[in-house]
């Protein structure tokens, strides 16, 4: 008897113990249910410019599953919106912390540190989130990256990282800004032919994009193509009369009409 009563609670310890997880992991699940209803909430505030009800949802979401790295990268996102920039570094490093290879989050990360000028902790995150090869969006952090190496005076790394943004991404919609950005620095740099092609094929890729209409106005007029220059700059007035491109546009076209 005694033998059998050991193997009877042997075999009841058994039972039990899957019992246990199995109720655990309903929890677990619950809470998590709970923690994605509250953070989907928030994500369609985030799209709608609602910051301030984004992050009450984060913040809820948060207190149900902390150890979740993507309720953190949503609440950098949502406290960067509102412009609280300490708080939304401190929340990308905790979704770092918990998840090593966040690439968004050290895009993400990155974009702040180079909106402060600490270009060089910019391009750290850049490489970090590139690292990841099952980063889905890489042409976002070389983007980044080449903006970061142009801002430190580093053009060739910039446009090195510009082409490669592009080898890499070609269908995105940041392409007809990275020949926007490649034209410029060319064109700083006295090289105004190669510049113009680039501002063109921004313009095959983006037709409305005002940048690149004023920049290849401004290259035709350094090489004295004023027909080209007065075509372009008129093409900046329609689109955007009243912004800062519009305005110098109208100077220039100004200029070219009184000196033609």
């Amino acid at each position: 008897m005694k033998k059998n009563r050991t193997i009877t609670i042997k075999l009841s310890i058994f039972v039990i113990i899957p019992l246990v997880i199995c109720c655990g992991c309903a929890a677990n699940a619950v809470k998590q249910e709970q923690a994605d209803v509250h953070k989907n909430i928030g994500i369609s505030y985030l799209g709608a410019g609602q910051f301030t009800e984004a992050l009450k949802e984060f913040l809820l979401a948060e207190k149900i599953t902390p150890q979740d790295p993507e309720i953190h990268y949503f609440l950098g996102i949502a406290y960067h919106e509102k412009g609280l920039n300490d708080k939304s570094i401190d929340e990308f490093k905790k979704a770092i912390a918990l998840r090593a290879n966040y690439s968004e989050a050290h895009n993400y990360l990155g974009t702040i540190y180079m909106d402060r000028g600490h270009l060089d902790e910019a391009i750290d995150s850049f490489k970090k989130a590139l690292s990841n090869e099952l980063y889905g969006t890489p042409v976002l952090a070389l983007y980044n990256m080449g903006v970061a190496y142009h801002k430190k005076g580093m053009d060739d790394a910039a446009i090195s990282k510009y082409n490669e943004a592009i080898a890499r991404g070609q269908s995105s919609i940041l392409v007809p800004l990275i020949e926007k950005e490649i034209g410029i620095i060319l064109f700083k740099k006295g090289d105004t032919d190669n510049a113009v092609k680039h501002f063109q094929k921004s313009l095959e890729l983006s037709p409305s994009l005002v940048e690149s209409h004023y920049w290849l106005g401004v290259c035709f007029l350094k090489l004295k193509d004023y027909e080209s220059a007065k075509s372009a700059f008129k093409s900046v007035i329609k689109l955007a009369p009243e912004s800062d491109f519009g305005a110098k546009a109208k100077e220039n076209l100004k200029y070219l009409t009184v000196h033609q």
